[in-house]
């Protein structure tokens, strides 16, 4: 699809345009914008979130939850606001160390949000699927649906 609007927009300027110098300019602005568009497409880079998860920095987390989120853990499940969500993982995680976590797949949506499905292992040796979404919102990647489910 961006090849498609690159590929349209330099046919458009060199119809249009006379001058070599305002090409040159509108392809640097060009670049420069689908550079930030491709740079932010993905949201919060994923060795952030493993780095969360296995420091299990649930303080570090909260600035990535957006207001209500659905959260599934083994025990609970529902819409909570963004200080329920950080109590409750605060809790899970703290009768729940990860020894190990690990995203497996990424992907986006059409609607332009971002999911992560992950492997994580805790202290005793039980294995977690986590899946979350994350969506700009207001500007900022922010997660909206969180679910850990024993594997």
């Amino acid at each position: 699809m961006i090849i498609f609007v690159i590929i349209g927009s330099f046919f458009v300027l060199v119809i249009f345009m006379k001058s070599k110098q305002h090409i040159l300019f509108y392809l640097i602005i060009l670049n420069l914008s689908l550079i930030s568009l491709i740079g932010n497409a993905q949201g919060v880079s994923k060795q952030t979130f493993e780095q969360i998860f296995k420091e299990q920095d649930i303080s570090k987390l909260n600035s990535y939850l957006n207001s209500t989120i659905e959260l599934k853990t083994p025990t609970k499940e529902g819409s909570y606001s963004k200080k329920q969500t950080h109590l409750i993982l605060k809790e899970y995680f703290s009768k729940h160390p990860v020894k190990n976590f690990k995203i497996q797949r990424e992907g986006t949506f059409p609607d332009g949000s971002v999911f992560y499905l992950c492997d994580m292992t805790d202290t005793p040796g039980q294995n977690y699927r986590v899946y979350f979404v994350s969506k700009k919102t207001s500007g900022e990647w922010l997660i909206h649906i969180l679910q850990i489910e024993k594997s």
